[in-house]
């Protein structure tokens, strides 16, 4: 589900920026934000996303000079979060968990990536749990 940035919940907005900041202050070819959408998703324990590239509302033409970088907060249960520059290329994998902030932009913003697996319930963090919840969400600043 994609809604406007400014109905966004403003602690998800602070989160995003704080982040994106320590980002930028590591790795200066990430620039400054341009996010107008924030984006959830929910993963079941059962869910993954095959690889894409996050090009929605970009025109062919933005695709290939777009640099805004994206901002992921991982809730809930743990992913494996698979990526690489080109199909071509091996991929690289990391596992993300719940409070995890991704954040790529610059000359990274428009890698391949994927989720191909949830981890079981017991990888959400007590504090979380819910009766009967299991998967992930996930919210993104684009």
């Amino acid at each position: 589900m994609s809604i406007p940035l400014h109905k966004c919940p403003k602690i998800f907005v602070s989160v995003a920026d704080k982040y994106l900041q320590i980002a930028r202050s590591t790795c200066p070819s990430i620039p400054a934000s341009t996010a107008k959408i924030c984006r959830i998703n929910y993963y079941t324990k059962k869910g993954k996303i095959g690889w894409h590239r996050d090009r929605d509302g970009l025109s062919p033409e933005e695709q290939k000079t777009v640099k805004s970088p994206i901002v992921s907060i991982s809730l809930g249960s743990s992913g494996v979060f698979l990526w690489k520059n080109s199909m071509d290329e091996e991929a690289n994998e990391i596992l993300l968990e719940s409070g995890d902030v991704l954040v790529f932009g610059g000359p990274s913003r428009m890698l391949w990536h994927s989720v191909p697996s949830i981890m079981a319930r017991d990888t959400i963090p007590k504090s979380l749990r819910v009766k009967d919840f299991t998967g992930r969400f996930n919210i993104g600043f684009y």
